[in-house]
């Protein structure tokens, strides 16, 4: 009994570690070899952070004759980071009509490991994926809202090569269905009578200060505490 509520314990704490720090990286040639094809632009600000937002139809998984298109969104920090202030935390909720894919929900936009994009127009981070995985903490919540969660000061530099690696860059895929797989129609069709993206663009904020997001919740804590106390009553019942 003990060794079983032992291995459950360590799995739990494990798996939890796993998730919170598990932050998914996708790199701008994922979508396409060529540029995206852009079909809206946004700036929003949210408690003095501006983020600039693209919706986009990726080249990789565009179907012009079809009218159909896997969309997705980019998002780059435009503005300076600040300096103090405790964790930032920046969540991206999906536009009415979308709904965020069960698969490769949202993740940190970069560029590396030789990736080359003819006539690139994403957004990008100027990081490697060792940086960004020792920085940035992920987490989806009930609602299906996508949380990315950091400390200030940043430690490593945003600047960026060219005005699209300028910040940190983010991705959100969204599609149709109760999963989010099914693609959009850009465009009337084959297979599509007229264009039906969303009107609106995702709603996008950014929050200072609070709690950083930690590899063991106030859920899990009670979890491994039951599991715990489960323990010492089957030590005692095992002593008398």
């Amino acid at each position: 009994m003990k060794k079983v509520l032992g291995i459950l314990v360590v799995a739990f704490v494990f798996a939890e570690i796993a998730s919170a720090n598990a932050v998914p990286i996708r790199t701008r040639s994922s979508y396409g070899d060529a540029g995206s094809f852009i079909q809206g632009t946004t700036s929003t600000t949210s408690n003095g952070i501006t983020i600039n937002t693209q919706e986009f139809c990726s080249d990789a998984n565009t179907d012009p004759t079809a009218g159909t298109c896997q969309l997705a969104y980019a998002f780059q920090v435009a503005s300076p980071l600040p300096t103090s202030g405790g964790p930032l935390t920046i969540t991206f909720s999906a536009p009415a009509g979308a709904v965020v894919t069960d698969f490769d929900p949202a993740g940190v936009l970069t560029n590396e490991n030789g990736d080359s994009v003819t006539s690139p127009n994403l957004f990008y981070s100027p990081l490697t994926s060792a940086q960004l995985l020792s920085t940035i903490d992920y987490e989806t919540d009930a609602a299906g809202d996508q949380i990315f969660t950091f400390d200030l000061p940043f430690p490593f530099d945003l600047s960026g090569s060219d005005s699209l690696s300028k910040g940190l860059a983010f991705y959100m895929n969204v599609g149709t269905g109760a999963n989010g797989e099914g693609q959009f129609c850009f465009q009337a069709g084959t297979d599509c009578t007229a264009s039906n993206l969303p009107e609106d663009f995702p709603l996008v904020t950014a929050k200072l200060g609070g709690n950083v997001s930690t590899p063991e919740p106030a859920s899990l804590s009670l979890l491994v505490s039951g599991l715990l106390g489960l323990g010492a009553f089957a030590r005692r019942r095992k002593v008398s």
